[in-house]
């Protein structure tokens, strides 16, 4: 089955999923990190396809650690 989705709303879940993205670089839990950017990555990977963007996720278990 085919749908026809407009491009407006792929922008939308596009521009949220990268804003997901950088959220997720405040958690401190490994393993919540890797689950939740593995998924993060996936639906921006798959929304850029549909849209003709570039993206290029970063690697998994790269922690941001952030000095007091």
């Amino acid at each position: 089955m085919q749908i026809s989705v407009d491009i407006e709303l792929l922008e939308i879940i596009f521009a949220h999923s990268m804003s997901a993205a950088r959220i997720a670089d405040d958690i401190d839990d490994a393993i919540v990190f890797d689950e939740l950017t593995g998924s993060i990555d996936e639906i921006s990977r798959t929304v850029a396809g549909l849209l003709g963007k570039p993206y290029g996720p970063r690697p998994a278990g790269e922690l941001n650690v952030t000095s007091s």
